[in-house]
């Protein structure tokens, strides 16, 4: 069987394990993320994309983002 994971990054090594034990009942798995894992967990295929929202700059942004859109939502007649 052939097995293809996809998740935004591998924060915690879930994909590795799931990788690990697919590959051990002999199907090919292959793990694909969006970003580099913060942890440094092994990525398989990583796109590297841009605006990781995980990254606390980025974090930080997006909330922000989130909380004068939410002020402009309920203030709006």
């Amino acid at each position: 069987m052939k097995i293809l994971y996809i998740s935004p990054e591998n924060t915690v090594g879930t994909l590795t394990l799931w990788k690990k034990e697919h590959e051990r009942r002999g199907n090919q798995c292959r793990t694909l993320t969006f970003f580099k894992s913060p942890k440094n967990f092994n990525d398989d295929i990583c796109l590297n994309l841009p605006f990781n929202f995980t990254n606390p700059k980025m974090a930080y942004l997006r909330n922000t983002i989130y909380k004068l859109y939410s002020c402009l939502l309920y203030t709006s007649p």
